[in-house]
């Protein structure tokens, strides 16, 4: 994959600072590593709180993986998040990365394309696996549905062929929470578990198979 730089017809993330990261990430529990790095150094430096951080898997030169949107909502400028970000998710020496925010880009070519379209997603809230989103740091232990909806930024919880969940259920998060977005909403799918509590749909450290959509 050869550098190079593009140029959207359309900046797809006016309005809001997201920003896409391609590190040729192999596993969801790799990005989310590569995340939670990238929240303490936020935190280190003022700017994490509010924000959104996510993964989606992408294809390039038909090799499936991760790709990352990060969104910090904190009163900075284009520049000073460009700067944040460079910060927060530093490329390792001689590794292949690319970043967009906006018209900013830089990186090989097909990963440019991969984060802008991890962006663009974030932007739409048609897809993406959210690890950080406002309120995240509250759902440990076992909560209540109503609970989740008022302390955060998800919008819905969903049982599995069953529809919404009942507000007052207990909700085990198991300390491991990653909601989605579907259609613009803020999505946490969820499964009855023992006493009848719910549990997340996605339980922490699953066994390895095919990677989402491939």
């Amino acid at each position: 994959m050869t550098q190079s730089r593009v140029t959207p017809a359309t900046d797809r993330s006016a309005g809001r600072l997201v920003a896409g990261v391609d590190l040729l990430t192999e596993s969801e529990p790799a990005a989310d590593a590569l995340l939670n790095h990238a929240v303490q150094r936020l935190s280190a430096l003022g700017a994490a709180r509010g924000a959104v951080l996510a993964t989606h898997w992408a294809r390039v030169d038909d090799v499936p993986h991760v790709a990352l949107s990060l969104e910090v909502p904190c009163g900075k400028d284009a520049d000073e998040v460009w700067a944040l970000l460079e910060q927060a998710l530093p490329a390792g020496e001689g590794a292949p990365m690319a970043r967009c925010l906006g018209r900013r880009r830089t990186g090989p070519i097909g990963l440019q394309q991969a984060a802008d379209a991890a962006a663009a997603a974030h932007v739409a809230g048609t897809s993406g696996r959210v690890v950080r989103f406002p309120g995240a740091e509250r759902l440990t232990g076992t909560v209540t549905v109503r609970n989740v909806l008022a302390w955060t930024s998800i919008d819905a919880v969903h049982v599995l062929s069953q529809g919404a969940a009942d507000p007052d259920a207990r909700l085990v998060t198991r300390d491991f929470v990653r909601p989605r977005w579907s259609a613009g909403r803020l999505v946490l799918d969820v499964q009855p578990a023992v006493g009848g509590t719910l549990v997340p749909f996605e339980v922490p450290n699953p066994t390895p198979c095919c990677p989402e959509g491939h």
